[in-house]
């Protein structure tokens, strides 16, 4: 009796007689059913619903906001054009503007050397050279439609010899009233003066141009913004009617 009250060694423990209670065929735990959930229809139904109804939400937000992308694009683009035109406009303007301080300050130091008088004549004798330059151009080109045979040519050439001619001796008289000293030292800067004027002229117009292709740019920059607004503003009252009961 004590060798059976006597306490086990650790070290050898003593192995069980008894029966397990696991089963002994793992195969028969796989295949036995699961008990089924209890799952209410009207819940299974709800959770269906809502998952439809963030699916056509979602659907028409993609839809609503396809053009999202090319609207962003159109309007960096027009932004950066308007940046590049109104920063070429800018330097457009402020070389007109010192052109045109140089060229006032040209015309009147000769005003100042020479006087109003020979500027006076020394201007009439220029538009009598441009005058006879053009009729010449044209007596030519009359002339070239002569050689090739256009109907009516030849009355169309005789008006304008008659035109040169009558330039020609324009351009004489005011040889002639307009001194030496127009024609040899007013007459040559004076020219210059009005070929510059004519340079000043192109960039008034090249700064023009820049100006309305930089208000372009800003409507085409101002329309894009205009469209993601309304993009916006209409996902975002889909949004809310979707949050109506």
């Amino acid at each position: 009796e004590l060798a059976a009250q006597a306490p086990q060694d650790p070290r050898h423990p003593q192995r069980r007689t008894g029966h397990s209670t696991a089963p002994r065929d793992m195969a028969a735990l796989l295949t036995t059913p699961l008990p089924k959930a209890d799952v209410d229809e009207d819940d299974l139904s709800t959770v269906c619903g809502s998952e439809a109804a963030g699916a056509e939400e979602e659907s028409s937000e993609e839809e609503l906001t396809a053009e999202v992308p090319q609207l962003l694009e159109a309007m960096n683009r027009a932004a950066g054009e308007l940046n590049d035109l109104e920063l070429a406009g800018s330097a457009a303007r402020r070389r007109h503007r010192e052109h045109l301080a140089a060229w006032r300050r040209r015309y009147e130091e000769l005003l100042a050397e020479y006087g109003a008088k020979a500027l006076d004549r020394a201007s009439a004798l220029l538009s009598a050279d441009d005058a006879m330059g053009a009729a010449e151009a044209r007596m030519r080109a009359a002339l070239a439609a002569v050689v090739s045979g256009a109907t009516a040519a030849d009355a169309t050439y005789a008006a304008e010899v008659a035109a040169f001619r009558e330039a020609h001796d324009r351009r004489r008289r005011a040889h002639t009233d307009a001194g030496s000293t127009a024609r040899c030292c007013v007459l040559p800067r004076l020219r210059a003066l009005h070929q510059e004027a004519d340079a000043l002229a192109a960039e008034e117009r090249r700064f023009a141009e820049l100006a309305t292709g930089a208000r372009e740019a800003k409507g085409r920059y101002h329309e894009s913004m205009a469209e993601l607004e309304r993009i916006s503003m209409s996902v975002h009252a889909a949004r809310a009617a979707e949050r109506r009961p």
